[in-house]
């Protein structure tokens, strides 16, 4: 995991190939932003003063620059911490002139007791869903601050992202943290995560990117598990992945391509 500065091996190798990632993965829809926002601004309204947000992995910025967009009046309290240096420099180039970007890991955040109305992870959190990543967290909120989960999901009623998924499974040893498995919500069964945090609000929202044939090619390949395989490999991949496209009537011959997601947002709040 990203906490205990022993970033997952399967992480640190796949997410170094920035250009797939920041190509291929989804940003987020409106209504993923607006939840987040808006509980932040409930926040502000209820203290009296502007809000304050850390996002930990936050990656490239693909919420960080929408999620700006959406609320730059965050922009002078916002700090981003994403522990690799290839996603980090990205980042940086992104938001840097807006945002304070640090390295750093959930549990290892480089902040202050109690700077934070929000700590934010946009599909991150399943890296270091373990305690001391949420004692980190918890440690930098202010009481009855939230700590606010976000991922995008393929909808796997569209037969030719189920075979693109499936694809994809092929590459996924067990021991690798993902999103859907759940098992990021474990640790929040713990009598001690209990005691920091109460939760969750849940919403599910649908978001529509619009991209190439390519970027669905980056969004499969610069998935973690294969990211980090050898060049010959990931170019095999690429190419199943265009026979899947090719053959599918909802995308055999179209160069730009809906790829419908599910987006999740999950809600936890401070103890006092």
């Amino acid at each position: 995991p990203f906490g205990r500065r022993c970033i997952n091996a399967v992480a640190q190798e796949g997410f170094q190939d920035t250009n797939s990632y920041d190509s291929g993965r989804p940003g987020y829809s409106a209504g993923t932003l607006e939840q987040v926002s808006a509980r932040l601004r409930r926040l502000a309204d209820a203290r009296g003063r502007p809000a304050s947000a850390v996002e930990v992995g936050a990656g490239t910025g693909k919420f960080t620059r929408p999620f700006l967009d959406c609320y730059p009046a965050l922009a002078p309290a916002y700090t981003a911490v994403e522990p690799i240096r290839a996603m980090r420099e990205v980042l940086q180039a992104k938001c840097g002139g807006e945002v304070r970007v640090l390295e750093g890991a959930a549990d290892q955040l480089p902040l202050p007791d109690g700077v934070a109305d929000a700590v934010i992870a946009a599909q991150a959190f399943h890296w270091f869903a373990n305690l001391e990543s949420l004692i980190g967290m918890h440690r930098v909120l202010r009481p009855g601050g939230s700590l606010c989960l976000v991922w995008n999901t393929f909808d796997l009623r569209q037969e030719w992202l189920a075979q693109l998924e499936a694809l994809r499974n092929t590459y996924y040893p067990e021991d690798v943290p993902r999103f859907v498995t759940g098992a990021w919500r474990r640790v929040f069964e713990r009598p001690e995560a209990q005691r920091l945090f109460v939760g969750p609000e849940e919403w599910l929202g649908v978001h529509v990117q619009l991209c190439s044939r390519e970027q669905v090619v980056d969004r499969i390949i610069s998935s973690s598990a294969i990211a980090k395989l050898p060049q010959a490999q990931r170019e095999g991949v690429a190419k199943q992945v265009l026979d899947v496209l090719n053959a599918s009537p909802d995308t055999a011959g179209k160069t730009q391509l809906e790829v419908p997601y599910s987006s999740h947002v999950y809600v936890f709040t401070k103890q006092e």
